[in-house]
């Protein structure tokens, strides 16, 4: 197990003091629920970059609504016996897609005890660092993990603080985490929320709920059935190019390509019973939809 937190001797002191520090006394008292979404298409948005005192504008981001993310204590949810030493839990409610529960316990650090509860639950045995606190401005934290579904380590850099402009609002003092692999995320510091995050190529994203028609702006829609399906899948793209089938833990189990838009029947008959989402992928402009396998 590995815990580290240094300030990157490249930064500018006086620059990193005027950025917000993340504390623990950040987290959400009590019950806190927003929308969950997935991010569809990032329309015009361009990467975060790195930096003080930023604004990025994802407003142009196409959002699908797929139920509600709840930050809360663990004592008095379904699964918090199995998991006595958690402190906090993550509750995605998907509706159609099940629910899905992450256990976290602070040290004083965020960590992860076990994530996909119920369906397939990964347990730590190391718990997996997600955020270091206190965490100053271009401070940085590594970690060792290990646990059901394999072992490694995480490097996250406090790298970029600024405000987000998106579909569902504009949040200020929004914290921008990149790790050495290439991932991103924005945690909401007010309270401390994750804002954005990106799972296995599916960008996953937490507000308030949407205007009416966010997740409409395409008109050029992704539409599947019968849903629900059985050994196939009727799907209308809107465009050619490569598609995957993503279970409930982030996980691609099928994926071809679309040759033309024009409807395609995808066969179904391998996969287990269940929730999925289909993703459709193309150039800053992917679609997204969901569909059960019975």
């Amino acid at each position: 197990m590995t815990r580290t937190l240094t300030l990157p001797a490249l930064l500018v002191a006086s620059l990193a003091q005027a950025q917000p520090t993340i504390t623990a006394s950040m987290l959400p008292t009590g019950t806190f629920t927003d929308r969950l979404y997935v991010v569809t298409s990032q329309g015009q948005s361009e990467d975060p970059t790195p930096g003080a005192n930023q604004v990025w504008d994802l407003s142009t981001a196409t959002l699908l609504d797929i139920g509600t993310f709840t930050h809360r204590p663990a004592a008095g949810t379904p699964y918090a016996s199995t998991y006595p030493e958690a402190d906090l839990v993550w509750h995605m409610a998907m509706g159609a897609l099940g629910d899905n529960y992450t256990y976290l316990q602070l040290t004083p650090y965020l960590e992860m005890l076990a994530t996909d509860v119920p369906q397939e639950p990964n347990v730590y045995t190391d718990p997996l660092m997600v955020m270091g606190l206190p965490l100053n401005f271009g401070n940085w934290f590594s970690d060792s993990w290990a646990g059901t579904a394999g072992s490694g380590s995480v490097t996250w850099t406090y790298a970029g603080s600024g405000t987000a402009i998106t579909p569902v609002g504009t949040f200020n003092e929004v914290a921008l985490m990149l790790s050495a692999s290439g991932e991103v995320a924005m945690w909401r510091t007010d309270p401390l929320v994750p804002l954005l995050l990106v799972r296995n190529g599916v960008i996953l994203a937490v507000g308030p709920p949407a205007n009416v028609g966010v997740d409409e702006r395409n008109d050029a829609r992704l539409v599947v059935h019968p849903v629900p399906c059985h050994d196939r899948l009727v799907v209308q793209p809107t465009a050619s190019g490569p598609w995957r089938i993503v279970d409930l833990q982030g996980r691609t189990v099928a994926e071809g390509r679309f040759t033309s838009p024009t409807s395609t029947v995808v066969d179904t008959e391998a996969l287990l019973p269940g929730a999925y989402l289909l993703v459709q992928e193309g150039e800053g402009a992917a679609q997204v939809t969901r569909f059960i396998k019975e």
